[in-house]
């Protein structure tokens, strides 16, 4: 499980008001996938596009991520 710092966790509340289950959600420059996991996990389902330059960035995400969401390499 993800726990996120708590300037993030600022931004996952705020998102997690405004979104609905199946909504499209882009996180750019991911980095772990951090945001876009507690998302999910306040969420449920939702289409899920992760994305940073870094390759090794996207490798760790879409390993935490799994199925649950797209990769976007740089």
């Amino acid at each position: 499980m993800f726990v996120p710092r708590a300037r993030t966790r600022v931004v996952v509340t705020e998102a997690a008001r405004r979104l609905h289950r199946y909504d499209r959600v882009v996180d750019l420059c991911c980095g772990a996938g951090a945001i876009g996991m507690a998302l999910l996990e306040r969420i449920g389902a939702l289409d899920l596009v992760a994305s940073d330059i870094d390759p090794d960035a996207t490798d760790v995400a879409a390993e935490n991520l799994g199925d649950r969401g797209d990769r976007r390499d740089g």
